[in-house]
């Protein structure tokens, strides 16, 4: 509740959730934080739970300078109809992994099918599977 509490103390808005969800463990409501300033704890530190931070942007560079200016990039999201911007945007983003129009999917399924082929076809084969899956 560190971090949820750290929020609302900062001035950011609880929009949905921000509570414990049931009396036994660390669990707490689906979260989702509006009206953050860049400095704000919730911004600059990754909280590992189900909590979102929404930020405003006035265009895609605007966008990219808010989301490099934290310390960590773990992972990052681009979420757009448009392929194009999507991949644009997202070269510049610097994150240990990134999806488009997805967030945190896994290969698990596919990998496990491709394991006896070489490296030069499996890497081919998740390409071509990433693509088609971002396409859609």
């Amino acid at each position: 509740m560190g971090y949820i509490d750290a929020g609302k103390q900062a001035g950011a808005t609880v929009h949905l959730g921000g509570e414990r969800w049931g009396n036994e463990g660390y669990f707490i409501q689906p979260t989702i934080f509006t009206n953050n300033k860049p400095d704000m704890k919730i911004v600059q530190e990754e909280i590992f739970g189900p909590v979102a931070v929404v930020m405003r942007f006035s265009d895609d560079d605007d966008m990219v300078r808010q989301a490099n200016d934290t310390v960590y990039g773990l992972a990052a999201s681009v979420f757009t109809k448009n392929i194009d911007r999507a991949l644009r945007t997202s070269q510049k983003l610097r994150a240990g992994s990134l999806w488009v129009s997805a967030h945190c999917c896994r290969f698990t399924r596919l990998l496990a099918g491709l394991w006896r082929l070489p490296r030069a076809s499996r890497v081919t084969a998740i390409l071509t599977w990433s693509l088609v899956h971002v396409c859609r």
